[in-house]
């Protein structure tokens, strides 16, 4: 939706109608309205909030007190509904675990990954190309035994040298490597790291 759609939006509700329904249902419109927050852009915030402030902002203000309408009671409702709805989106996404990322500067990272979602959060720190493995060598010393991953872009050319270490292969970009259980600790990857040889 395009800041013209906002303000077209705007000029032709009826704030009465929308108030009424407000009125007789403010759990719902609350819950609506915390929900549809996740897919406003900030630009289509700031519009709406500039239309809040002038004459159709009045309108609404006006039309809220005369059907008894709280402001500051929908607007706690509101923020429930929205800190619900943050909460029941962490719960999909799952746990944090930490992470490592060697990035194409062959610099090492701690990022955070959720247990549910490792794909899609491997996939945008590494790149939407990117592709996952079985990492046993770095099986061994203080990580002997533990199921190790990493994703990497098979299709980047170019050549990291301290993750074509990891891996064993020339590989190019960024390498992101996962402990199945567990959170990855720098001091035991370095310490293997520093065995590894190719």
């Amino acid at each position: 939706m395009e800041n013209n759609d906002v303000k077209e939006a705007l000029d032709n509700t009826n704030f009465s109608e929308v108030l009424d329904k407000l009125k007789d249902n403010p759990e719902e419109i609350s819950k609506l309205l915390s929900e549809s927050g996740a897919v406003m852009t900030p630009e289509m915030i700031d519009q709406a909030r500039k239309y809040a402030v002038g004459s159709q902002g009045e309108q609404i203000k006006k039309e809220m007190e005369k059907k008894g309408i709280n402001n500051r009671t929908m607007k706690q409702q509101a923020q429930q509904q929205k800190k619900l709805h943050d909460q029941l989106d962490a719960k999909k996404k799952g746990d944090l675990k930490k992470v490592i990322l060697i990035t194409s500067a062959k610099k090492l990272d701690i990022k955070t990954v959720h247990s549910n979602i490792i794909p899609e959060d491997a996939k945008k720190l590494v790149t939407c190309d990117a592709i996952e493995v079985n990492c046993g060598r770095l099986s061994q010393g203080p990580l002997y035994e533990k199921k190790i991953k990493v994703w990497y872009d098979p299709n980047n050319k170019s050549r990291n040298s301290r993750a074509s270490k990891i891996l064993g292969f020339d590989i190019g970009g960024s390498l992101l490597i996962i402990m199945e259980d567990g959170d990855m600790i720098k001091e035991q990857f370095l310490t293997v790291e520093k065995s590894l040889e190719f």
